[in-house]
């Protein structure tokens, strides 16, 4: 039997590509036409801020990333495990104006208007900036 090998839920660069890979992953898991794979698409992005809808997510895309969470308590010392407090929302194309995430710059780095662009600090789930 194959060992599966598990990632770390780092921000370095293997933990950036583990996480890339997995988005493929839960993407290609969510195209499938096949059950559970429609419930879940259906739980996952009919209400994708609902309770029901985070965790499953979460536990989906931890499973086809092969990823700890932290809520199980099962990492070993040396991997970190998504954390508790990491938030999975999905959403169908048309239906994504809901979240607004943005990330500020470090502490007195804000970039003087002329420079500034907004898509480097915005992200949301309606991309204004695409027709």
């Amino acid at each position: 039997m194959k060992q599966l090998i598990m990632e770390s839920w780092d921000i370095n660069l293997k933990g950036r590509t583990a996480r890339a890979n997995a988005t493929r992953a839960f993407c290609e898991y969510m195209d499938q036409q096949i059950q559970p794979n429609i419930d879940d698409r259906k739980l996952c992005t009919t209400l994708p801020h609902s309770p029901a809808a985070k965790k499953r997510a979460r536990e989906i895309f931890a499973q086809v990333g092969h990823f700890y969470r932290e809520e199980n308590h099962d990492a070993p010392q040396d991997f970190k495990p998504i954390p508790e407090a990491t938030e999975f929302r999905i959403y169908e194309a048309d239906k994504r104006d809901d979240l607004v995430t943005i990330v500020l710059p470090p502490q007195d780095e804000l970039p003087p208007i002329s420079l500034f662009v907004a898509r480097d600090y915005y992200r949301c789930t309606y991309w204004p900036y695409v027709d």
